[in-house]
């Protein structure tokens, strides 16, 4: 994790602008037992993965999506975010790349 934040300039992971690389770290975090740091990071790349309008991020957006929901099984305190998550998710137009 270190040679990433070294190559991308940044001193903690969550401030970090790729959303593939934030999802990849809350699951690293979630898998070690911090929730509360794998929330944060899938909340974060969610919001990245919206901001990239070339649609190529939804599939990381989807994957953080499950994320958040996998951490409602452990907490009942992110349950609603996750679920507004997931409703976004689901109604949320295709892109238009999607075969």
């Amino acid at each position: 994790m270190q040679k990433q934040l070294a190559i991308q300039g940044i001193q903690q992971p969550l401030d970090s602008a790729n959303p593939e690389f934030l999802y990849l770290y809350g699951r690293a975090s979630l898998l070690s037992g911090n929730a509360e740091e794998a929330g944060r990071a899938f909340e974060a790349s969610i919001i990245k993965a919206d901001l990239d309008s070339t649609g190529a991020s939804a599939t990381i957006r989807k994957e953080a999506t499950l994320g958040l929901a996998a951490l409602t099984l452990t907490s009942d305190k992110d349950r609603l975010n996750a679920l507004k998550r997931y409703d976004e998710m689901m109604t949320r137009p295709a892109p238009s790349s999607s075969p």
